[in-house]
């Protein structure tokens, strides 16, 4: 009896190994910004369905404004309020130089919302992309690397839909400020998280039943 529960947990435990190193392969290194935007504009709503992308952006800015209330960090819109861009300072999720989450409520409570998100087959698409500021060039590719893979190991373990997940690793190639003050530099260490609609939620806004 002893065996057989080991023999259960062990494959367990190689069927979430065996979606942890997927994903990892999945982990990009885009070579400009573009390649992050074709993922945020992916799967497209077609123009003709104009009452369909209305309905998917009232229902993007509600989920916003609820993402907003809960965490109070940057939440942001796109593409027409059709995508929701979350910014984490990244100094919510790791200590410095680590790239081991930190082991306390706040982070899960912010990564939890996006997973409860993501637990709905194909509803949303997530892109992950990390920024680091922070050291050598290396270095920065390096830590961004190994924290993504450390949220993406989270996702992995607390979401059915981890497979719907794009991720970026920016290095320090992107920075949203000057690199020259410690709260600048704050503000450039960060994760963005864009929810952007899946198949699901489009044809369900085309036929007038996306609550």
């Amino acid at each position: 009896m002893i065996k057989k529960i080991y023999f259960l947990v062990l494959i367990m435990f190689m069927s979430s190994a065996a979606s942890v190193s997927m994903l990892a392969q999945n982990i990009k290194r885009p070579i400009s910004i573009e390649e992050i935007e074709e993922a945020i504009n992916t799967p497209a709503i077609k123009d003709k369905d104009k009452k369909g992308r209305n309905d998917i952006a009232n229902y993007q800015v509600d989920i916003a404004r609820r993402l907003y209330n809960e965490l109070k960090v940057d939440v942001d819109m796109r593409r027409d309020d059709e995508v929701i861009k979350v910014t984490i300072p990244a100094d919510l999720l790791f200590g410095p130089n680590s790239t081991s989450l930190l082991d306390n409520s706040r982070y899960n409570k912010d990564l939890m919302q996006f997973s409860r998100l993501l637990d709905s087959s194909d509803l949303y698409r997530m892109v992950l992309v990390m920024h680091h500021e922070t050291g050598s060039e290396q270095y920065c590719k390096t830590i961004t690397d190994r924290r993504l893979q450390s949220i993406i190991d989270w996702f992995t373990l607390h979401s059915r839909g981890a497979k719907y997940i794009s991720a970026f690793s920016m290095g320090n190639s992107n920075p949203i400020l000057k690199n020259d003050s410690m709260q600048n530099r704050r503000h450039n260490r960060r994760l963005e998280i864009y929810l952007v609609p899946g198949t699901v939620m489009i044809e369900n806004a085309k036929k007038g039943k996306l609550k």
